[in-house]
């Protein structure tokens, strides 16, 4: 004989008190609730959604997609142009420090043609006014073996260009 009769359990759920005690209630928070933030004029942001700031001047966005571009085609000149006059640069496994625009191309120009970029995307990114980041993640290729990398990278307004200031890759 089953534990519960499935007539009987029907009954309970489908029944009147339950629907109103319980049913109903947590209908009307997911139909209801929403459409409050919508008429409040909240707007909702997705998590996987990377997400940046509207108050970025008009005149020029940050060159994040330009920057992964270069990334993925291993493409130190591409990423140098929006190299500062100093950069701090950090690679993986390297102690980072600033180095000039000309001395930050050539150690990127080392790093790639020993770590030869499999898949790269950045995820995050935000701009604030003058100052941008973006963070992402890929996989690199060294010596054979497939390799995880994190990489960040700080831009900042220099006139009426972006420029990097800091780029990370862990």
């Amino acid at each position: 004989m089953p534990l519960f009769d499935f007539q009987t359990v029907m009954r309970y759920f489908c029944g009147g008190d339950f629907m109103k005690r319980f049913v109903v209630p947590i209908l009307v928070a997911i139909l209801v609730v929403p459409a409050c933030f919508h008429w409040a004029g909240v707007q909702h942001v997705s998590a996987k959604t990377p997400t940046a700031r509207q108050d970025t001047p008009a005149v020029g966005s940050p060159p994040v997609k330009e920057i992964e571009d270069a990334i993925l085609q291993e493409d130190a000149k591409a990423i140098a142009r929006y190299f500062d006059k100093q950069v701090y640069l950090s690679l993986q496994n390297n102690e980072g420090s600033y180095y000039s625009s000309n001395q930050a191309l050539y150690v990127l120009q080392n790093y790639f043609s020993s770590h030869h970029v499999v898949s790269f995307k950045f995820t995050s990114s935000s701009t604030t006014g003058a100052t941008s980041y973006a963070t992402g993640g890929g996989k690199v290729r060294v010596k054979g073996n497939r390799t995880s990398v994190q990489m960040y990278i700080s831009l900042s307004r220099s006139g009426d260009r972006w420029v990097i200031s800091q780029f990370n890759v862990y």
